[in-house]
Parts: C-alpha cells; structure tokens; sequence
C-alpha cells in the first residue's frame, strides 16, 4: 500500500521523554525519532504528525524549481522548533513506488524552512530493505525523503523487453571488478546468479544501480540511450576459468526476461 494511503495514525506518535535520559520513538510507519541523554534542556513531550497540510502549495513549487520530487510523506517533528545541545537523529519512510529502481541511494531526507521557502537536504543514511531513511538534526521542524526529479529522455525506450545484456570486461584480468549489465527497459527488479562449470552457484546479487538514471545510458553499443542496469561483481575470491552467468530482469504483468552468459576469468 503506498504510504499517500494510510490513516493519519499510521505517523503519528507522542512521547514524554525525560532530559536526563533522552529515549525515542517510533510510529507504526517507522517514522522516528532518537534523543541522546541531555540533548534536551527539560523534560518534552515529543510529537511526530503527518505534514501533508503544511505549507503544502509553497512545499510542492520549491521542490519543482529546485529540480526535486517527493519519496514518501513530509513529518512534522514537534515541539515545532525544539533544540538539542547533541543531535537527535530521524528516521522517516520513503516510498519504493516512488523511487526508480536502483535509485534508493538518492533519497535525502531535507528540512523545509517556510520562511525561506528552502529545502536543505542532510547528510542521510539509506535502509533499502525497510524502506526507510534517517539524518542527524539540530531542532525539529517539518522534514521529507526527497529525490530527485527524473525525466525520461526522448529517446531511452522504457519499454519492458531485452535490448542488450554483457559484462565486462570479459575476459577478467588484471582487475578484481566485472561489470554484469543488462538494457530491459523499465524493470521492477533484476538479479543475476553466477555459476562454475561444476553448476555451483558462486554469486547472486539484486543489488543492480540504474545508471545514468532514467534519462537512460548511451554506452555506444548502438542502440542509443537506454535504461541500464549495473551490477558489479567482486572476483577477489574466485579462481580462473570460465563461469555462466544468468540475469532475470521482472516487471509486473510481463513475462520475466531471462539472460545468460559466459565471463572468462584469467588470473
């Protein structure tokens, strides 16, 4: 379900936390928030609220100007304006529906200041698996997983289908870093699995990085921009030879695409 489409109490959180020991809090849709020990000059009441409303029309044009979009609900962190002597650290939900495969990296979570009708994005640490982003703050006030705003190109083809899959370099030698792409289109996913000669599977990974973003890549194989999947393969731990390496891109209510190949290993 995306998160435009729970209740209210899904964000909402309240909590008495004492100065001396500080503490947290998290709500259902795992906004949160941690205060050190003295961080807080009295004992507070902590609130976390939905900020949908706030600010909503000068919110939306700053974020188009500034060449940014929304991934996941702003949160108003209260008491509207609260200081901490050592920085509390939140935790806010993105969207995955939101956010183009591969570009959960991108996401920020950013400090929207009304007056200045500014966003300032923070230095932020990503949870890809629980959807989730989190930034040391200074006092609380409205904040937002923001990405950037991506446009498709003219010509990079979304169109779910193969257009080119390799890795390279192939054969491997001198570098302990292969490259295994794939050019699907627009994918829900991908994941490869590398095997030996023996059928032993020495690799998997889903961890594909959509490169050059969904303005697609011109990587001069002659079908001009695409989407580009990439995933990197470290070898350190493998042997010469020869391995077979299968990628299986899916989107739903497409039959899934199926890829093999061979990367020689010289060492």
């Amino acid at each position: 379900m995306p998160l435009a489409a729970h209740p209210d109490w899904y964000f909402q959180g309240d909590v008495t936390l004492p100065s001396d020991e500080g503490g947290s809090i998290q709500t259902p849709s795992l906004a949160a928030v941690s205060v050190p020990a003295g961080a807080l000059a009295q004992d507070t009441e902590i609130t976390l609220n939905p900020g949908a409303s706030l600010f909503a029309a000068d919110r939306a044009a700053t974020l188009g100007a500034g060449g940014q979009a929304s991934a996941g609900q702003p949160i108003a962190f209260g008491p509207e304006g609260t200081t901490f002597a050592t920085p509390a650290t939140i935790t806010l939900p993105y969207d995955p529906a939101l956010v183009p495969p591969g570009q959960a990296a991108a996401v920020t979570v950013a400090y929207y200041d009304p007056l200045a009708k500014t966003w300032t994005p923070l230095l932020t640490t990503v949870d890809p698996v629980n959807h989730a982003v989190s930034a040391q703050v200074s006092h609380f006030s409205l904040y937002q997983p923001l990405i950037p705003a991506f446009t498709v190109l003219a010509g990079a083809d979304t169109t779910f289908g193969l257009k080119a899959a390799y890795a390279f370099p192939n054969p491997v030698r001198g570098t302990r870093l292969v490259t295994i792409r794939i050019q699907p289109g627009l994918a829900d996913s991908v994941e490869v699995h590398v095997y030996d000669v023996t059928g032993r599977k020495v690799y998997g990974s889903s961890a594909f990085a959509l490169n050059g973003g969904l303005t697609g890549l011109d990587d001069g194989n002659g079908l001009g921009a695409q989407l580009t999947y990439d995933n990197v393969w470290d070898i350190s731990g493998i042997g010469s030879g020869v391995y077979t390496f299968v990628i299986t891109a899916r989107k739903a209510g497409q039959a899934d695409i199926h890829k093999t190949g061979k990367i020689g290993v010289i060492k």
